[in-house]
């Protein structure tokens, strides 16, 4: 529970939208984090068998980052758990997740778009997720990069970037 990590901005999304939260983990917020947000089911760090059991009660996990994410391991370990991904514009694998079906994406500072993420998440038919299960379980296409392509997706971040310093 770090700040850059975008755990508060996930909070209160999910306060707004009226979506159940459990966050599994510590760090320097911890503490805070309790008082603000009671309604939020927060799970200390556990081992693979407990997080087996939140993740079968799970509905989708979220990678709320706020900075532009590499790759995202959170959202590659829930593809292939099967779960739907909910991970910021920003991050490298979102155009990939959105593409293949197996998530959303969202502008994670936008209070409104994230809530509206997570209601069409919490909204999404049964059948809808069986299929976003269904295809990442197919694994069809792994994600992996070619060394071009991660070069090219630096580039591009980068050149974003200085567009809008100039």
């Amino acid at each position: 529970m770090e700040p850059d990590k975008g755990i508060i901005e996930l909070a209160r999304a999910a306060r707004a939208a009226d979506v159940p939260l459990v966050t599994v983990g510590e760090g320097p917020l911890s503490q805070m984090f309790r008082a603000e947000f009671p309604e939020v089911r927060q799970e200390s760090w556990c081992d693979a068998p407990r997080l087996a059991v939140l993740l079968q009660e799970a509905r989708a996990v979220v990678m709320p980052s706020l900075y532009a994410e590499p790759f995202g391991m959170v959202a590659i370990e829930a593809q292939q758990s099967g779960l739907p991904v909910i991970l910021p514009h920003t991050a490298f694998l979102a155009e990939e997740i959105t593409n293949r079906g197996l998530g959303l994406a969202c502008n994670v500072l936008d209070p409104t778009d994230f809530a509206r993420t997570l209601t069409e998440m919490k909204e999404m038919p049964a059948q809808d997720v069986r299929r976003i299960s269904e295809t990442a379980f197919a694994n069809e296409n792994p994600f992996a990069m070619t060394p071009q392509g991660w070069g090219d997706s630096l580039l591009s971040m980068y050149n974003t970037l200085v567009n809008r310093a100039a």
